[in-house]
């Protein structure tokens, strides 16, 4: 006896896991293949779902020469620029690199740095729309 008369008991004590530490240790160890088993298949199928939701994605692809508004992502981070224009340029890519990054120019000086396909959209010059009247 402990404390006010109760005695320390385990869960193992008593209920489903009744016996000893050794038996319950047992009963574990011949549990863990279909643990290892059941975990793959989960495993699993969370990667397939991963890759049928990622598949919808489509990466635009530029072209060297192409307009492009830059999405300037440390304008849109600040909560005092909400009515700040967050879309910059018409930047001209001026090379095109791999897995969708890009080398940009705005009146011939060359940004530091790459930016990634998913901060692009393509420009397009409104001067050249022509407005038509549906009467």
């Amino acid at each position: 006896m402990l404390v006010y008369g109760w005695e320390p008991t385990l869960v193992m004590d008593y209920g489903k896991y009744g016996g000893s530490i050794m038996e319950r240790l047992l009963k574990i160890t011949k549990k863990i293949s279909q643990l290892r088993e059941a975990a793959k298949r989960a495993i699993q199928k969370s990667q397939a779902e991963l890759d049928r939701k990622f598949q919808r994605i489509k990466i635009q692809e530029f072209q060297k020469g192409d307009l492009v508004w830059y999405f300037d992502k440390s304008v849109a981070m600040w909560y005092d620029t909400k009515f700040q224009p967050k879309w910059k340029g018409p930047y001209q890519i001026s090379v095109v690199l791999d897995k969708g990054a890009y080398r940009l120019t705005l009146d011939g000086k060359e940004l530091r740095s790459t930016v990634n396909s998913n901060l692009l959209k393509r420009y397009n010059n409104r001067s050249t729309w022509e407005l038509i009247i549906i009467v």
